[in-house]
């Protein structure tokens, strides 16, 4: 019957008597009211025969053309998040300080506050505005500072905020959470013959084009490149970079490091800590990235069958790496895309310029979830077991792309390094916004 129907394109609606529509074909001339009287003689005695076939007609033509008709909608189409429905007690569990909230929660409020007042961020089929989640915040740590008691505090968040859960999936929820972590670095300020890999500033050639400007259709899209002989061409991968030199003798050195694997994860991190040899230290937070695709070195070592699944970790590919030197350059320029960094007195800094809190702060995709939006997610972490949190909207990362993506950020150092390399576990993740009534009444009172 597919195959019936497949000859029937551009489809033109005639009204042709009320509730039905005669649909005509341009490529073969065909018309359904035409086909509808052939049984015209049921109208003599048999009005209500001629109307029950009419309606099993139209009937099947709607399921027929149901794919043309209600097109599946692409995963980017598709509402990251719906509302819960309000009788679904989901889990509001919390396991850090109020003190932690509070500083992310003023990150994530200061951003809101620098961006257009009438941004439209989308949660689910609703529409928000900076001011509604910059009052939700404020509200969640009201709440938690003005109740104790879990459950209590649980009920109130319930009662005053619209909840949505994210529409990603995953095995055992909707998202898969992983972590990340802030690198501290032995470095140099000169290059010897130990400290021979440097980390990059952004080089001046290297250019950000809003494609947007040149076409509505493409509003939000960019793409990256140089310029040479008055052509905007890709910018220099990670082999070019590390293997050909492309960028050296151009005074772009911030500092030196000894180890490639650790300048590789401090690219896949966004930013980390340099210790020099006087013990001061020195931040080196994300600047630019190169604009080719990320590319997981952890997904080429599955596939090729160099570690397991079930194995895989940071832990993991370092020690494989260590193992097989001769393939070290290899998989490492299986990644293409390549970060440069700026030094910085503080940090480190998510892409909504937020400071980072360890633990609060965690990296979605920004074209699926609001930039500094309020969420929670519950998910079981190594050795802890179940874990219930609210965390803030506030970075991003190449390779957290989708609805069914979340990565947390643990802090500086090894122990961050150890958690953040080992959590890779399904969870279930939330977003929060105050309900529209609650929010009006707090601008109302002022």
């Amino acid at each position: 019957m597919m195959m019936w129907m497949s000859g029937f394109t551009n489809y033109a609606p005639k009204k042709t008597f009320p509730g039905f529509f005669s649909w005509k074909s341009e490529k073969r001339g065909f018309r359904f009211s035409s086909f509808f009287k052939r049984f015209s003689f049921l109208k003599n005695g048999g009005t209500s025969m001629y109307r029950y076939i009419k309606l099993i007609v139209a009937a099947s033509l709607l399921v027929f053309t149901s794919c043309a008709l209600f097109p599946t909608l692409s995963p980017k189409e598709r509402p990251s998040m719906k509302l819960v429905n309000r009788f679904n007690k989901v889990s509001l569990a919390d396991d850090m300080s109020i003190k932690s909230l509070l500083l992310s929660a003023e990150e994530s409020i200061e951003y809101l506050k620098k961006i257009n007042p009438a941004k439209v961020m989308r949660f689910g089929v609703r529409e928000v505005v900076p001011a509604e989640l910059i009052e939700s915040h404020r509200r969640l740590v009201a709440i938690f500072e003005e109740e104790m008691e879990p459950a209590a505090r649980a009920r109130r968040i319930r009662a005053q905020f619209d909840i949505f859960r994210g529409t990603g999936t995953t095995n055992g929820g909707n998202v898969l959470i992983t972590g990340y972590f802030q690198p501290l670095l032995k470095a140099r300020r000169q290059r010897d013959e130990v400290y021979k890999w440097p980390i990059y500033r952004r080089p001046d050639d290297l250019v950000r084009v809003s494609l947007g400007l040149f076409s509505s259709e493409l509003k939000g899209k960019t793409i990256t490149g140089r310029v040479t002989d008055g052509r905007l061409v890709p910018y220099y991968d990670r082999r070019a970079i590390d293997r050909g030199g492309a960028l050296s003798g151009r005074g772009l050195e911030t500092a030196w490091v000894k180890d490639p694997v650790d300048l590789f994860f401090l690219s896949v991190q966004g930013s980390g800590v340099v210790e020099y040899r006087d013990g001061t230290r020195e931040f080196v937070n994300y600047h630019a990235v190169n604009g080719r695709d990320y590319r997981s070195i952890g997904k080429l070592l599955i596939n090729e069958k160099a570690v397991s699944k079930d194995d895989m970790s940071l832990k993991a590919i370092r020690k494989w790496l260590a193992d097989n030197p001769d393939q070290l350059e290899r998989v490492l320029d299986h990644n293409p895309s390549y970060v440069f960094f700026r030094a910085m007195d503080d940090g480190p800094f998510g892409s909504t310029g937020a400071k980072l809190t360890p633990g609060r702060s965690a990296a979605f995709d920004p074209s699926r979830f609001p930039k500094g939006a309020l969420a929670h997610f519950t998910s079981e972490f190594p050795g802890v077991g179940e874990v219930g949190r609210f965390v803030f909207n506030q970075d991003q990362g190449g390779a957290i792309k989708g609805a069914g993506r979340m990565d947390l950020f643990f802090g500086l150092g090894a122990e961050a390094e150890e958690s953040a390399g080992s959590l890779k576990h399904p969870g279930e993740l939330l977003f929060l916004v105050l309900k529209r009534e609650v929010y009006k009444k707090i601008v109302e009172a002022r």
